[in-house]
């Protein structure tokens, strides 16, 4: 089975850069020669008898999901399936040290209790896609290097929490092969919530030509899907889930359109100074770029956006009139039609006066305007 077509593209090119930014090839070689594990992790507590394995005998229902998901998702790797008692843990997926191992895959009791028998499958499948999609190894990785993940800089930190959202949708893909049939039931108080976005995601696959392509075993590239998919993504890829910065995004990307487009159309220098200031909410800033400029709604957005950012933190006042000059300037041009809007937006928006405006435009140029020679 060709499971990279499973594969969302930006998860797994996310996740190979990840990879390559922390030498995983090479830390993962230097793991399996010093067989060095977490003392702390699942695999540990495993070892010393703590889980129970499955088993036909003791767990004849959850043994014989376990082995139709490896059958429906043609994995020939040794897997073990474990059953834990550990609150904290809901269902995990442990990658082999060495290829004399066997992959774990522990799955919490109460958990397995609460589930019907195409619930498990899809959990067994999701866990089961982590493996395969080399992601339950990254993640791996990434507990040695960092076993306090708030040591983690903040751009690859950023780079991580959008590939683990991502990664989640592949492996529900995997999951949803494994188990067609999965009634879309949230699992309450587990790591395996399904969220809305994840829930529009595995309904857009179920419904692709790529699923059915998989269901007649001649996997299809689907660039319907695909499209789909990233326009779903755009709804995910903030790195707050404030409302505020929400708004703020919003006035950042609006705001900056208006302005740019004063002289009907966008320069280069200004669409890269927005997407720079956008990427401190957002990982993808081209996309909510483009949907704002696709939209006819900029005027809505951007007055919206700056009415409830001045009710709710108004001493950003300046600030968000500070940026749209920035955006004004920042190609070493002083257009007349850009400063003329500047006028308009902020007698309109900021309730500034004449004197005001002018005021801080002056500032502005006088402390970084450079006048474009070349």
């Amino acid at each position: 089975m060709d499971y990279q077509k499973f594969r969302l593209k930006l998860e797994k090119q996310y996740g190979e850069e990840i990879f390559q930014l922390i030498n995983g090839k090479i830390i993962s070689e230097i793991l399996e020669v010093a067989q060095i594990d977490n003392p702390e992790s699942i695999y540990q507590q495993i070892m010393e008898g703590q889980h129970n394995k499955v088993s036909k005998r003791l767990t004849p229902v959850l043994f014989k999901a376990c082995k139709e998901v490896l059958v429906k998702l043609e994995f020939d790797e040794k897997v073990e399936f474990y059953a834990c008692s550990k609150m904290d843990i809901n269902a995990v997926s442990i990658p082999r040290i060495s290829k004399d191992q066997n992959h774990i895959i522990a799955l919490n009791s109460g958990l397995v209790d609460r589930l019907d028998e195409d619930e498990l499958r899809f959990v067994i499948g999701h866990e089961l896609g982590r493996l395969i999609c080399n992601n339950a190894l990254i993640s791996k990785i990434l507990s040695f290097i960092f076993p306090d993940p708030d040591v983690i800089p903040l751009p690859l930190r950023n780079k991580i929490v959008f590939w683990k959202k991502l990664s989640k949708l592949s492996a529900d893909r995997f999951a949803f092969v494994a188990s067609p049939n999965f009634n879309n039931k949230v699992l309450d108080d587990s790591s395996h919530s399904i969220d809305p976005l994840r829930m529009k995601a595995i309904n857009l696959f179920s419904k692709s030509k790529l699923f059915e392509s998989i269901k007649s075993g001649s996997i299809q590239d689907d660039q319907e899907l695909s499209k789909s998919i990233n326009q779903l993504i755009g709804n995910f890829i903030s790195l707050s889930n404030s409302e505020i910065d929400k708004q703020r995004m919003n006035f950042l990307a609006a705001a900056g359109v208006k302005i740019a487009m004063s002289d009907n159309k966008i320069d280069q220098y200004e669409y890269e100074n927005i997407l720079k200031v956008l990427s401190n909410f957002t990982l993808l800033p081209n996309i909510l770029f483009k949907d704002v400029v696709s939209s006819d709604r900029i005027d809505y957005i951007l007055k919206k956006s700056t009415s409830i950012l001045l009710e709710k933190s108004p001493n950003e006042k300046a600030g968000m009139f500070q940026y749209m000059i920035n955006i004004a300037l920042v190609d070493s041009k002083i257009d007349k039609k850009e400063i003329r809007e500047l006028f308009y937006l902020g007698k309109s928006l900021f309730s500034y006066n004449e004197l005001e405006i002018a005021q801080m435009i002056v500032q502005e140029i006088q402390e970084g305007f450079t006048p474009k020679i070349y």
